[in-house]
């Protein structure tokens, strides 16, 4: 990933990969596939149905082979990770905190072994090495990491994290945590009555920055949901984990990556919504204001694992291959990201009403979860500027807008951001005075004079508007 942020570009990936054969479903690791991934803005693929070290190991290096053609990076998935994240004890398991020496020296073989084969390929960007483990994992990653960066030190290890409401049996031993017979025996990972979420996550992040030192900070969060009568909330989420991210990384150094939401009805929550044009762009707005420097997408493809799931709709590409209309949503706003990338730094203007389609206060307030909703008042967890900075004098709006303050090749730039899922907004930036200006929107950059700036932005899309002598 950093080797694209290097580049000035931000990278796009992609998770559930086009996948080997499975059921009736014939085999999508193709170029055809990889093509439409392509075309689409996306740049990194991560493994997923096919791992090495199992009976679908072949299409690792079919994949990885067909990444090289299209110009892509390519993330393996290797069956030995599992091995450095077990935590429990078992018929057929044995917890890494458990091994001995000697097995610990004859895993980290088998897997500087298994690294040699794959990282040959000329696509092969580093490895997918878990989703969502917990705080007792991280001995082991940290072990894991160690190994790889031996063999590649120039490639990614990624490993992807938690949203923040989660239980704290998932906080401490993982996703998979259901079969562990244990309670969560740490005192800040426990809900707490009228407590933050953001608080709890606050121990997990720091302990895993310690004990693995990523070099990139990946979660994923899916924020478009129905509470209630409130069919066009958003979950603070969005707003919320990226302003704390960013205020973390001011201070450590380590980049962030946000999932971004292609789908919903899955899981059998069918209060996760099936996201609009505006919501999908909205997801894609409020990250990069807050300096997010990598997108990823769930899914990419429909999962393999999803056949049963009858009411489940997702994927850019459907299980049999075939584009979906989040498609064409991505194709356009990846359009706009590819032409304004870099490195966005944030502050903001807050301006106008939040507009977002929400039922009245008193509705509102007789829902459960509502609190969880955003309704306007952006969450305090970063170090927020919400008054104009000279030479930018004021900003007027329909509904609310966020604008970034950037700097942008030594320019000042701002960021303009429609903070609205469902409403258009015209948003005027005032300045000191008269100025040249670029302004890049849709993908399309043009040029504009004055001392006053009015973008039209549809529901959540954003503006880059850079201010030229």
């Amino acid at each position: 990933m950093l080797e694209y942020i290097k580049r000035g570009i931000i990278p796009i990936g992609a998770y559930c990969a086009p996948q080997c054969p499975s059921g009736n479903l014939k085999n999508r690791i193709t170029l055809e596939q990889y093509k439409i991934a392509k075309d689409c803005g996306v740049n990194i693929m991560y493994g997923h149905s096919e791992v090495f070290g199992t009976k679908t190991e072949k299409y690792v290096f079919d994949a990885l082979e067909i990444c090289e053609r299209v110009g892509m990076t390519y993330y393996v998935r290797d069956a030995i990770a599992s091995e450095y994240i077990e935590i429990v004890t078992g018929d057929r398991t044995k917890a890494f905190a458990d091994l001995s020496e000697d097995e610990k020296k004859d895993l980290n073989e088998r897997f500087r072994r298994n690294i040699e084969k794959y990282s040959r390929y000329k696509a092969f960007g580093g490895i997918i090495f878990a989703d969502e483990p917990g705080y007792e994992s991280f001995d082991g990653i940290s072990e894991a990491k160690k190994v790889f960066k031996s063999v590649c030190p120039d490639k990614t290890f990624y490993i992807n994290m938690y949203p923040y409401y989660i239980t704290p049996e998932q906080y401490q031993f993982g996703f998979r945590c259901s079969g562990i017979d244990r309670k969560s025996d740490i005192e800040e990972f426990k809900v707490v009555e009228g407590g933050r979420n953001i608080e709890r996550y606050k121990f997990l992040y720091d302990a895993y920055i310690k004990k693995v030192n990523p070099e990139i900070f990946s979660y994923d969060a899916y924020p478009f949901i129905t509470i209630g009568t409130m069919k066009t909330g958003v979950h603070e989420i969005l707003w919320e984990m990226p302003q704390f991210l960013h205020e973390r990384e001011c201070e450590n150094g380590i980049p962030y990556a946000v999932f971004l939401q292609a789908g919903g009805l899955w899981e059998g929550d069918a209060r996760t919504r099936i996201p609009t044009i505006g919501e999908v762009k909205l997801g894609i707005s409020i990250p990069l204001l807050y300096g997010a420097k990598c997108l990823q997408i769930f899914p990419y493809m429909f999962p393999n694992d999803w056949q049963d799931d009858k009411l489940a709709y997702a994927g850019i590409v459907d299980a049999n291959g075939n584009k979906t209309e989040f498609f064409d949503y991505y194709k356009q706003a990846f359009r706009q990201v590819g032409a304004i990338g870099g490195y966005l730094l944030k502050a903001k203007i807050k301006s106008g009403e939040y507009s977002n389609g929400l039922p009245r206060k008193e509705e509102i307030e007789k829902i459960q979860w509502s609190e969880c909703v955003y309704q306007g008042e952006l969450p305090k967890c970063g170090n927020i500027e919400i008054s104009p900075r000279k030479p930018l004098l004021s900003v007027e709006s329909k509904t609310q807008a966020l604008i970034g303050v950037l700097s942008v090749d030594e320019l000042d730039a701002y960021f303009a951001v429609n903070n609205s899922s469902t409403e258009e907004n015209e948003i005027t930036c005032s300045f000191d005075g008269a100025y040249n200006f670029e302004i890049i929107r849709d993908g399309v950059a043009e040029e504009k004079q004055g001392d006053k700036i009015t973008v039209r932005l549809s529901a959540g899309d954003n503006a880059l508007i850079i201010r030229r002598e």
